[in-house]
């Protein structure tokens, strides 16, 4: 579905939150966990309002890099599932300074901006860019109630 016009302009009746900042990372031995938020955080007081997304990136094989992002993660659990085949044992190598973090699996790279200097999230291999995320790659997508109420009547 197609959320804006133009680059700018959202739809009407939507409420688009996209990525600023990964505000905390943190670290196991296989995975990098990031608190994101949808706005730049400078000091504590603006922490009270916003969206925040829950990303983990996990190693679990050469050159294979699992991406999970959660807005809310508590909901009921009614809906198709089924285990995956992950291999736990699998360690990648995970280099972390004061911009940056990476993580090596295999030859393929992860690498997340830190801090508050902008969203961006990229892929390579053999130091060749695959794909990445940067400014407004990752958002959340709210339909307000009216816009919602008025397209269901009709």
């Amino acid at each position: 579905m197609k959320f804006s016009d133009g680059l700018w302009l959202n739809q009407r009746g939507y409420d688009v939150s996209y990525t600023e900042q990964a505000y905390e990372v943190t670290t196991t031995e296989n995975s990098i966990r990031v608190f994101a938020t949808s706005s730049k955080i400078w000091n504590r007081a603006m922490t009270l309002g916003g969206v925040s997304f829950d990303l983990v990136y996990t190693a679990v094989a050469p050159d294979v890099i699992r991406v999970q992002i959660c807005r809310h993660k508590g909901s009921l659990k009614n809906q198709p599932k089924f285990e995956l085949n992950l291999d736990d044992s699998y360690r990648p190598e995970i280099h972390e300074n004061d911009e940056t973090i990476t993580m090596q699996a295999g030859s393929t790279t992860l690498t997340i901006k830190k801090g508050t200097n902008g969203w961006d999230v990229s892929f390579s291999r053999n130091s060749v860019h695959i794909t990445g995320g940067g400014w407004r790659s990752t958002s959340y997508i709210q339909e307000n109630k009216f816009h919602r109420d008025v397209r269901l009547q009709l």
